[in-house]
């Protein structure tokens, strides 16, 4: 073997070794089953394969034993192959990141999907019609005049990837930016020197070299950040509970329960009842870390109106319009926002109707908590009187526990919508932890 076989194979060695080790932290980190590190995993899965395959290929070089002429072609398959794989969980990695910070189709997915499955199958038919390479009599190999199209599938998709790096620019800072972009120039560097250098293989050093540069700066900043939002999260539920226990709701029913006690007994031992269930749902928030059924959440909200009613009497209604049962959502989620409605809504005006509704679309739940009161001025957030904190606990839970996300649509006098989206698939991904 000659001494650029041999610093081929040392390269690939340490590379494979350092994918590995990238591969134990991130089995043991806290955020080990999101989908970002399960991606990240099956990319460094499939780059150690193809540096351990480039290995083989270079140490079976003009081998003519029996078992070497398999073994080649095999590890050169490999090589050709998960490339291009990798290639494509590395655009569903880019574009799962920017999901998490900007909206973003996932069609560039499944067209890039699209490509590699169709690039590994020209691969296979290689191996038949040799259009790629081929391997002489010697065991050596050689490539064929058709070879420049296998580097074609590859250059299309990096290119599309950094296209989408930079029209994505501005959801990034600094740091993530040149880390994604340094995936397109590190390997296209290598391939540069690889034509300077005649027989040097630094193509997987160099993408090894990336996806390091990946993992320092995004991958070891994202579990920070888990840590970091895991910590808020703990925190916000005292301020959750106290939020929404508000004094002047207290005093309103426990004098509400005193006038019944003079009127109606078994009435007001009926309040005492419900306001007894509605603190334990309160203060049951502060120990529950993970979403809970739906079905759950909505008693707790009919069990606060139940209360409200019988204050404001039947200037308070309440419709429900639910079409979908069978899903998780954060505690107190909806009752916030429907103590919001009864509070700066429908008791501002002469009494109104609080609608619920509750649908399944694209894959998506979707949930409005809507009245008919006094409505407000989004524009005017801060300046309008009311407390948007309650709200802003909401949106951040939604979107740190299940993906959701949050908006509010209102105008003065034309009431208030707030519209609640929710991700099918990620709440069937947080049901099924619960369940282990």
């Amino acid at each position: 073997m000659n001494t650029i076989g041999s610093i081929n194979i040392s390269l690939e060695i340490f590379s494979s070794i350092l994918s590995l080790i990238i591969i134990v932290c991130l089995s043991i980190s806290e955020n080990r089953n999101t989908r970002l590190n399960r991606l990240f995993i099956i990319m460094l899965a499939f780059n150690i394969g193809v540096l351990l395959s480039d290995a083989v290929t270079w140490i079976l070089d003009s081998n003519t034993q029996w078992y070497s002429y398999y073994l080649i072609r095999i590890a050169n398959f490999c090589v050709y192959s998960f490339g291009y794989i990798i290639l494509a969980f590395f655009n569903d990695y880019l574009i799962t990141y920017l999901a998490g910070k900007t909206k973003i189709s996932r069609i560039p997915v499944y067209v890039i999907s699209g490509l590699c499955a169709a690039a590994v199958l020209l691969v296979f038919i290689s191996q038949f019609n040799h259009m790629y390479y081929y391997f002489d009599e010697n065991n050596v190999y050689h490539r064929s005049e058709w070879y420049w199209l296998s580097q074609v599938w590859a250059i299309i998709i990096m290119l599309t990837d950094t296209a989408i790096i930079i029209l994505y620019r501005k959801a990034m800072n600094r740091r993530e930016f040149i880390s994604f972009l340094s995936y397109g120039v590190l390997p296209v560097a290598a391939m540069i020197i690889q034509i300077l250098v005649y027989g040097l293989t630094l193509l997987y050093i160099g993408t090894t070299l990336s996806l390091l540069i990946i993992y320092v700066s995004i991958q070891v900043e994202q579990t920070k950040l888990l840590k970091a939002k895991d910590q808020e999260l703990a925190e916000s539920r005292i301020s959750i509970m106290l939020s929404q226990i508000q004094p002047h709701f207290l005093y309103n029913v426990l004098v509400v329960i005193k006038q019944l006690c003079d009127i109606d007994p078994p009435k007001a031992k009926e309040a005492v009842m419900e306001f007894a269930e509605y603190l334990r749902g309160n203060l049951d928030s502060l120990q529950l870390k993970t979403p809970i059924p739906f079905d759950k959440e909505l008693r707790h909200v009919e069990n606060y109106l139940s209360l409200e009613k019988k204050r404001f009497g039947d200037l308070v209604s309440l419709e429900l319009d639910i079409h979908v049962r069978d899903f998780l959502i954060p505690s107190l989620t909806l009752q916030p926002l429907v103590e919001n409605a009864v509070r700066y809504g429908v008791s501002r005006t002469q009494g109104g109707t609080i609608r619920i509704t509750a649908a399944e679309a694209d894959e998506q739940i979707v949930i409005t908590v809507a009245d008919d009161g006094a409505g407000f001025d989004p524009s005017h957030t801060g300046r309008d009187g009311r407390s948007h904190v309650g709200i802003e606990n909401v949106r951040n839970r939604l979107a740190a526990m299940c993906c959701g996300t949050l908006t509010v649509n209102s105008a003065p006098g034309k009431g208030t919508i707030v519209t609640i989206t929710l991700p099918r698939k990620n709440l069937q991904a947080v049901k099924a932890g619960i369940r282990r």
